[in-house]
């Protein structure tokens, strides 16, 4: 595809999802912002974009690119969790604990998601709360 379509948007999609897979994060970064670049509008390029800062540990990057993709899908309930984590990061877990319960919301669920909700209940000293959290954490499958 990217030799027929070199521009293509849905192609450096692609192209970063099988370079973040193969954990070349510099070339997948690359790939998804120029997949935004040739495609505002898709939101799948913004949260590759914002997977790749996570990653990388640069959360207020992620948290960027992360609310544009949910921007343009508000149902992207994968990319609420990963927002949640980055609200986490910079220590706002007001924020956080909206996006994650908004990516459950969505039918999202993950022990990734799980464990994150609860840190930031716990943050905001909701201990009963975050404790649940944790339970479903337990009950997910590894």
């Amino acid at each position: 595809l990217l030799e027929s379509q070199p521009a293509s948007a849905a192609a450096l999609v692609m192209k970063a999802k099988v370079l973040f897979a193969l954990d070349r994060s510099r070339d997948a970064l690359g790939a998804a912002v120029q997949a935004r670049e040739a495609n505002p509008g898709i939101a799948e390029a913004h949260y590759l974009e914002g997977l790749v800062l996570s990653a990388g540990n640069r959360p207020a990057e992620a948290e960027v690119a992360l609310r544009k993709a949910v921007d343009l899908d508000p149902d992207l309930g994968a990319g609420f969790a990963l927002l949640g984590a980055a609200l986490s990061k910079q220590s706002r877990p007001e924020e956080a604990v909206e996006s994650f319960q908004r990516a459950l919301d969505l039918g999202t669920d993950s022990r990734f998601l799980r464990l994150g909700y609860s840190s930031a209940l716990e943050a905001l000293g909701r201990a009963d709360e975050a404790a649940e959290q944790m339970e479903a954490y337990r009950r997910l499958p590894r």
